[in-house]
């Protein structure tokens, strides 16, 4: 949800981006809140979100430079997989 840039081009203009939580605090809002956010967002597009195949190939498309901007856990996701890589 913090790659809104990656959604749009995902969902395509169907997405109804005002449905959307704001990023700022994110990963402090509930899980199940998010997800019903991103469920109403998408609803009338023809790839409603959903977990397995379809939610990897919108991971694949986000783009990790923004979510760094965004998501505190993700920047330190990052920081430890660089330690072992």
């Amino acid at each position: 949800m913090a790659d809104r840039t990656a959604l749009v081009q995902f969902f395509g203009s169907a997405l109804r981006e005002r449905a959307l939580l704001p990023v700022v605090k994110l990963e402090a809002r509930p899980h199940k809140r998010v997800l019903q956010s991103l469920a109403q967002a998408n609803r009338d597009c023809t790839n409603t979100y959903k977990k397995g195949d379809l939610s990897f190939q919108l991971l694949a498309q986000l783009d990790p430079e923004i979510l760094k901007q965004h998501l505190l856990y993700f920047v330190r996701l990052m920081e430890t997989l660089d330690r072992y890589c």
